[in-house]
């Protein structure tokens, strides 16, 4: 059975805000209402069994005592009695408890895990490292003081700390710094879910970005009074499912990818991150800005493992990393680094699903450093217009205000009243039977591919993003979430998907299309001024001298002849000469027909030319030339 396993945060709030979740019973309003109903906006909290050390440690001459303003050592009197006398008890810190020792899952990093209260009553938890023990300790101490615990100014008496922290404790823990799947359980800030083992798991990351996420009001008041009303808004549906849809990426083994949704600033683009963010927390806290450094965004990616990434603006994002970036996000992996030593350290990893907005796209963002984007990029984040087509920008139609721009108002009160409670809902839903979630989501994904099986190959692997997503909405509706009909969110999805294969394409290879539209380009911006015009005849050449000359336009033939030494550099950015070669060959825009056998260049004649150079020959007809279109699907 599903159930909130023992998790440990670095940091929570004071004990008595916390508010557990109880186990979601699909479809029951009553006990959905249960679900959450706390209104103060502060982060949920499930603190671990009581396992405390032992309330006595001996050690040496004397004894470890717990008391209700402190840790103290107590010198034994062993002249007179075994009894200890707290005339020689000395001040070691405010109280402070240790919980377990802590390990990865390598077994390796060893730490204890303690937990205190600050002046404030805030609960502090963190794992110590054992080598942090050894040598100077002045800085497990430091970070302890900058916590909260009071430690004793006397300098000979803080050695007693080190050693009560090491004491011999049998309870273990287990140290995971990616939240998310760890086997079947998905670990949270303050807790995980799944299938209990009876492991203590302690969520620990250096980076430590965000908090626990917020929630307030209940699942059936965001369920009843935003989700279910907007079920006939394709981008909004959309931007729901996307939220939900990080969390099978593990269990289906897919690779993560983003989504950019690309409209003018008074469009409405806001309001889908707004609502895809109520679903994990408050929108305020939840959606991220791309103005970061790439580093920066490496730690932030950490922090949304296995979830939904929500990116707001990509026009604050500096364009010279813009395309790095999507690669990163998408591929899951950090960029290498060195240690002190020279050798290279582990680079951190991640899964998710990223979605984003801008008033431009990654290529037209890019094009200010004069950059290409090849489609690996375009293949990663997928582009939707977030224009839905019916007057009203974002939305496809009003059904909570008069207007655009009141119905997004309204959405962006209910959200900052209603968020948090639906993510913990799922994750309640999906980690109750893993396997069974696994079967369900791969039966949802292959049912909506089944439209879409003429796809080329990449439009196919971008096809399959978006009927992850769908199966994610749909689940989430069987789970008594959203309180859509069965089918809503595909069609929402679809709708997405149909607008991206419009722009990007369905049947051709958008590789091979960019390549041709880069030599069509080149052709139609550089053909009086770059290319010298020739005929058949050599007598007829023009005169004039063309500089900077890329080669020769055959006014006979309506042939270009690209100088072979030029070609390269001219038109093939970002591919290799190799790939446009094959690429104009299989369109049949490169004549080869006169060519030696095995050569794509062809030496041009003296009637012609004098100087005869190696030419490659393209055809008049890239001109005219028209891509196979995607065609409408219903």
């Amino acid at each position: 059975m599903s159930k909130h396993n023992k998790a440990i945060p670095p940091e929570t709030v004071d004990e008595q805000s916390a508010d557990p979740i109880k186990k979601l019973s699909i479809l029951q309003d009553a006990q959905l209402l249960e679900n959450n109903t706390d209104d103060t906006d502060q982060p949920s909290t499930e603190i671990i069994a009581e396992t405390k050390s032992d309330e006595r440690f001996v050690y040496e001459n004397g004894v470890f005592e717990s008391r209700s303003n402190g840790l103290y050592y107590v010198h034994l009197n062993k002249n007179k009695s075994s009894k200890p006398s707290t005339e020689h008890a000395v001040f070691i810190c405010s109280p402070i408890e240790v919980i377990a020792k802590t390990r990865d899952a390598h077994s390796t990093s060893w730490g204890v895990l303690i937990r205190w209260f600050d002046a404030d009553g805030v609960m502090h938890q963190h794992s110590i490292a054992i080598d942090s023990f050894l040598g100077d300790t002045r800085e497990y101490r430091k970070y302890l003081a900058s916590k909260g615990l009071t430690i004793t100014p006397n300098a000979k008496h803080r050695h007693y700390l080190d050693i009560y922290l090491q004491q011999p404790i049998k309870t273990r823990a287990l140290l995971v710094n990616n939240l998310g799947w760890n086997d079947e359980q998905y670990v949270l800030h303050n807790s995980s879910l799944g299938v209990n083992n009876d492991e203590i798991i302690v969520y620990q990351s250096s980076t430590n970005i965000s908090k626990a996420p917020s929630q307030r009001g209940t699942l059936v008041q965001w369920r009843d009074e935003i989700c279910r009303p907007i079920a006939e808004q394709s981008r909004l549906v959309f931007s729901l499912c996307c939220a939900f849809s990080g969390q099978l990426l593990e269990p289906l083994g897919f690779d993560g990818g983003g989504f950019h949704l690309l409209g003018s600033s008074s469009i409405g683009k806001s309001i889908t991150m707004c609502l895809a963010a109520s679903i994990w927390g408050n929108p305020r806290q939840i959606v991220r800005s791309w103005r970061q450094t790439d580093n920066a965004l490496e730690g932030t990616a950490r922090e949304h493992n296995d979830s939904i990434l929500l990116l707001d603006e990509i026009g604050q994002l500096e364009s010279n990393i813009a395309v790095k970036t999507a690669y990163m996000l998408a591929n899951g992996v950090s960029k290498s680094r060195s240690s002190v030593s020279g050798t290279n350290q582990k680079s951190h990893t991640w899964r998710l699903i990223f979605l984003s907005n801008g008033e431009q796209s990654i290529k037209q963002h890019v094009a200010y450093e004069s950059k290409e984007v090849t489609a690996g990029v375009e293949v990663r984040v997928a582009h939707i217009e977030a224009d839905a087509g019916f007057g009203h920008g974002i939305f496809d139609s009003l059904v909570m205000a008069d207007s655009g721009a009141a119905q997004a108002d309204k959405i962006k009160e209910l959200v900052s009243h209603y968020h948090g409670t639906a993510g913990i809902a799922w994750l309640e839903y999906i980690t109750t039977d893993k396997a069974e979630t696994t079967a369900k989501a791969n039966s949802l994904i292959k049912k909506f591919m089944l439209q879409y099986n003429d796809l080329s190959s990449q439009p196919h692997r971008v096809a399959k993003r978006f009927a992850l997503v769908a199966a994610a909405g749909e689940m989430a509706t069987l789970a008594g979430i959203t309180g859509w009909q069965e089918g809503q969110a595909t069609s929402a999805v679809k709708v997405c998907l149909h607008n991206w294969l419009d722009n990007y394409g369905r049947d051709s290879e958008h590789e091979d299309r960019q390549i041709i539209n880069n030599v069509k380009a080149f052709i139609e911006k550089h053909g009086s001024s770059r290319f010298q015009p020739c005929y058949e005849k050599r007598s007829a050449v023009f005169e004039d001298k063309i500089s900077n000359r890329s080669g020769y336009h055959n006014r006979d033939t309506n042939e270009f002849y690209f100088y072979t030494s030029n070609f390269e550099k001219d038109v093939c950015s970002p591919f290799s000469k190799r790939k446009v070669l094959q690429v104009l060959m299989n369109a049949e825009l490169l004549d080869t027909s006169k060519n030696e056998p095995g050569r794509m260049a062809y030496k041009l004649p003296q009637s012609c030319i004098k100087h005869r150079p190696r030419v490659y020959v393209i055809k008049g007809d890239i001109l005219s030339y028209e891509p196979n279109k995607s065609t409408n699907i219903n």
